[in-house]
């Protein structure tokens, strides 16, 4: 599993993932960033790895507004890579009440 950012919405998916038993959680950041795991002490990757994990992942997680992926990125995904991206932009928006 590979989560894009480590912001507040990626820190709560990284910590449901390892609650739920996933060893395998790689968090890329621009800064590296202690992740919060009780079992070891890991820090976030600098997206510059991110070629390196790509093709084995099985699901990756967007939660920053920039696409940091590439065209050669892309090319590295797998068809049945599970490709989320959670970030969206509010507008702002007059509610009549």
């Amino acid at each position: 599993i590979i989560i894009l950012g480590y912001g507040g919405a990626a820190k709560a998916i990284y910590y449901y993932f390892i609650k739920s038993g996933f060893n395998n959680v790689l968090v890329f950041n621009r800064t590296k960033k202690k992740l919060h795991n009780k079992k070891k002490k890991i820090f976030t990757k600098n997206y510059i790895h991110l070629d390196k994990e790509l093709d084995c992942a099985k699901i990756i997680i967007n939660t920053i507004p920039t696409n940091i992926l590439k065209p050669k990125h892309i090319r590295q995904i797998r068809e049945t890579t599970i490709v989320n991206d959670i970030v969206y932009i509010s507008f702002n928006q007059k509610f009549d009440l």
